[in-house]
């Protein structure tokens, strides 16, 4: 049985010289090393959770064995000692993780290297996650046999070779991986439990004390790992979602007075010391990069020294799709800018004969990178998006891979309608929406809406979807916002969805959370689409006031909270008052066209309400300007009306500009009154509903012009079909003659 050495076992190897630095002679050193403490005392595996106990046990032999001051390598005694027990296991040979621990560990107490060690967890880790060769044992001391093989494996960390103890780590990572899916998927067998219990907390989070340990030992012969290690190494880390920190506050304390750099900072440091990358293959710059995307590491010496190696290379046949996909999504999560990469990457899959090679994740992953680092590449997206318009059908698209592409397609700017048509399809012959996470109902919807591209089944889908949740938790400020500006930008008329997210919102303690942008979207979003909820937009006037002098806004945010409460009509002097115009004052310029008009209509409704708040006179007369000089197309439509008033002898004054600055359509005045009359189109209405800047124009120039307003609603006009005279009669019970 393994016992704990006491502190005195280790002490007595060591004395000290006039410089108070540590020394060991070489005899001590052999002692030590063939005399090591074991990973833990042979016991039931709960008591590997005891990570402080484990620790404090290894401690001392990781100081001896890793000082900076020894005068003798124990590594290099270690070799020679080990050199003769270098026998052949045939791991690969086993189907049944029962045979293979059982053999593999009477091999190793027979005297067996412990590059089996390596092999034995390499073709572990593939019988778990293989699902067709997956044997289940029924062997009640798998769990120790697992515990004697990692027991065996920790105590022996310091005999392996790179290469041996990368295989190591990233097989351990593996199955910490197909464990994690195994627990998920509730599909765990007795084989995944012992597994389980070792390498992963009840939360299923990697079990810090084991993979700590191991990047202890890590770090300690990266000088000497080869390209493939060094990848090994970071991508197994990026598996398991861990980067372990090796400096004494949260490992073995100081070693001396030096704390440890971060694993991944020694990683990449060591990448980017060296001469060349030529010893790489494809997959394993692929990964290195991945994996720091991966846990949100970041250095950029690295990611440019692998950028310009893929660069450089003739050609890049040898690249998998996956290798293509890993590489460009690792460079836009992180930020890391590489242009030249992106063109390379870019031309070499647009120029490839198929893109059959590629899975479906692999495109949304490629297209969502570009679109995300703003690299421009019209040529790759046009050829992504015809090889998924040739598929029979989009059933290997997973929700969030669907909602990627679309997504990536209205962020980059390139309109392809019939991937939008095929993707909508899709997701509308859906059963149902559950799978779909609120991040993705939000993008897709926020794509089609920035695209302009129409699928009101698909708004349906989504919107009724949203609308049967029990709650809206899961929806962060932003998908709530982008959700609600979509349907309002593409027209789609959705009461039931607009009451679901407004009541939740208006439900919520406060709205710190809500950016300014967000603000400025849903109060927008709500006045464009015509539902005007007092409660909400005092919610939101609340929270806009709370954000002080609006310096965090940017004017066109400014510009768009002011034009929705001009639509609601909703009185808000916490919001509008000499603070806020004078945020807008030096700004205004900075607006585009349509925004300045907007704010025009926010100053006329101050008018309308009698306030004493209104734009600044220089900003007043830039608004008004851009206001009154909106280009004006009379439509077929309108000149049939005018003719049939002509007729009438009315004789209408057309494209009247009124002193508010609005343009009536024809105006005509009958026994001293005048009446404006509007000719509205379709884009005036929303299923036959007027819009939100129809009911503002025809409700300002009532109030400040003074005219009355009558509407020629498109559908009344056509249905009335080439009559000349029902036409008339039409306009004359409209008038009022």
């Amino acid at each position: 049985m393994r016992v704990n050495r006491p502190l005195h076992r280790w002490t007595c190897f060591f004395s000290s010289d006039s410089s108070s630095s540590w020394r060991i002679s070489s005899s001590a050193a052999a002692s030590l090393l063939l005399n090591r403490p074991s990973a833990q005392p042979q016991r039931s595996h709960g008591a590997i959770r005891d990570a402080s106990r484990w620790q404090r046990h290894h401690q001392h032999y990781w100081q001896a064995v890793y000082s900076p001051t020894l005068s003798f390598s124990i590594r290099q005694f270690a070799s020679r000692h080990t050199k003769s027990q270098r026998r052949f296991f045939p791991a690969s040979d086993y189907n049944s993780i029962d045979d293979l621990l059982k053999d593999s560990i009477n091999f190793l107490n027979s005297g067996g290297s412990m590059q089996a060690a390596a092999a034995v967890w390499a073709r572990a880790s593939r019988l778990l996650a293989d699902r067709q060769r997956h044997q289940v044992t029924d062997n009640p001391q798998l769990e120790k046999l697992v515990e004697e093989l990692f027991n065996q494996t920790m105590d022996s960390l310091d005999y392996m070779t790179h290469k041996d103890l990368t295989t190591v780590i990233l097989s351990m990572a593996n199955i910490a991986k197909t464990v994690k899916e195994a627990r998920k998927r509730r599909r765990i067998s007795n084989n995944h439990l012992p597994f389980s219990k070792l390498l992963l907390d009840e939360d299923s989070s990697p079990m810090d004390d084991v993979f700590d340990f191991l990047a202890i030992a890590a770090d300690r012969i990266l000088t000497d790992c080869d390209a493939r290690s060094l990848s090994n190494l970071a991508y197994a880390y990026a598996l398991v979602g861990y980067n372990p920190q090796l400096d004494s506050r949260t490992l073995l304390g100081k070693i001396g007075d030096v704390s440890h750099p971060a694993l991944f900072q020694t990683v990449g440091d060591r990448i980017d010391d060296l001469d060349d990358l030529e010893s790489f293959n494809p997959q394993a710059p692929a990964n290195i990069v991945w994996a720091y995307a991966t846990l949100g590491i970041a250095h950029r010496a690295m990611f440019e020294k692998v950028g310009d190696h893929i660069n450089q290379l003739n050609n890049l046949k040898a690249f998998k799709p996956q290798d293509f996909s890993n590489t460009v999504w690792a460079y836009a999560t992180t930020g890391e800018q590489h242009s030249a990469l992106f063109k390379t990457v870019g031309d070499h899959i647009y120029q490839l004969d198929t893109l059959e090679a590629f899975k479906p994740q692999a495109l949304a992953n490629i297209v969502w990178a570009y679109a995300t680092a703003g690299v421009q590449h019209p040529a790759l997206f046009e050829r992504v998006g015809d090889h998924i318009n040739q598929l029979d059908n989009l059933k290997a698209f997973n929700p969030q891979a669907l909602a990627n592409i679309v997504w990536a397609y209205a962020t980059a700017g390139v309109q392809n309608p019939a991937l939008f048509k095929k993707m909508g399809d899709h997701a509308t012959q859906l059963d149902n929406l559950k799978a779909f996470a609120t991040q993705a109902l939000s993008i897709t919807v926020w794509a089609y809406a920035t695209t302009g591209v129409q699928h009101p089944s698909l708004f349906k889908k989504i919107g009724d979807h949203v609308h049967q949740l029990d709650n809206l938790k899961a929806f962060t400020p932003q998908a709530l916002a982008n959700t609600v500006w979509a349907y309002a930008t593409a027209g789609v008329q959705h009461s039931d969805l607009f009451e679901k997210v407004g009541t939740y919102i208006s439900h919520l303690e406060n709205l710190d959370s809500f950016t300014p942008q967000e603000l400025a979207n849903t109060a927008w979003a709500y006045a464009s689409a015509n539902e005007l909820r007092s409660c909400l937009f005092e919610k939101i006037g609340i929270a806009v006031a709370s954000r002080g002098e609006f310096q965090s806004f940017t004017v066109q945010a400014l510009a768009n909270i002011a034009w929705a409460y001009a639509v609601a009509s909703t009185d808000a002097p916490m919001i509008f008052n000499d603070t806020f115009t004078s945020a807008l004052s030096n700004r205004v310029h900075k607006l585009i066209v349509e925004d300045r008009r907007q704010l025009y209509q926010w100053h006329l409704w101050q008018t309308e309400e009698l306030s004493q708040t209104g734009l600044p006179e220089e900003s007043r007369e830039e608004c008004y300007q851009a206001f009154v000089t909106a280009d004006a197309t009379v439509s077929r439509l309108q000149k049939d009306v005018v003719h049939e008033l002509k007729s009438l002898d009315l004789n209408p004054v057309e494209e009247y500009i009124a002193l508010s600055g609005y343009l009536i359509d024809g105006l005509v005045e009958i026994d001293g009154k005048r009446i404006g009359i509007e000719v509205d189109g379709p884009s005036h209405f929303i299923k036959k509903k007027p819009t939100a800047t129809t009911l503002l124009k025809r409700r300002q120039i009532t109030a400040i012009d003074k005219i009355p307003l009558v509407s020629v609603p498109y559908w009344e006009w056509d249905d009335l079909e080439k009559d000349r005279v029902k036409k008339q009669q039409y306009l004359r019970s409209l008038i009022g003659i």
